[in-house]
């Protein structure tokens, strides 16, 4: 799987019938970072699918948890309501850590993401010569 593709092929659904897709965004320095959102983002889903949406988010968080930590309680779910997010469609951050400390740090990469991801682009423009 490459950053910012969806994790697996076998997207899940809502009981609607409404795709999901989990994809790991890359923020440098932060491994272990997942957003996991809907597929059809041209109308908002209703209270059930949000509740829905939630209860998978955490589903998929022990599932990566177990499968790169060994211990399917080493993960975090965010989920930002809709007044407080800056895209317009639901999604859930899942950060997995096998410790307080690691977690602490992914809380903390996570706020910085926007200026790790700048930081990164500049430094990969810097590296670029012309042929």
């Amino acid at each position: 799987m490459t950053h910012g593709t969806p994790r697996n092929a076998a997207e899940p659904r809502l009981a609607s019938g409404r795709r999901c897709t989990l994809t790991e965004p890359h923020v440098p320095g932060l491994h272990g970072y997942y957003v996991l959102s809907v597929a059809d983002q041209t109308a908002a889903p209703g209270p059930a699918e949000l509740d829905e949406l939630t209860l998978l988010a955490h589903r998929m968080g022990r599932q990566l948890a177990a499968a790169s930590l060994g211990d399917p309680e080493c993960y975090s779910v965010l989920y930002n309501a809709a007044r407080t997010r800056r895209k317009p469609w639901p999604h859930f951050h899942i950060l997995l850590a096998a410790s307080t400390s690691q977690k602490r740090r992914a809380f903390a990469l996570l706020q910085l993401k926007h200026v790790l991801r700048w930081f990164d682009r500049a430094r990969a423009r810097l590296r670029w010569s012309p042929a």
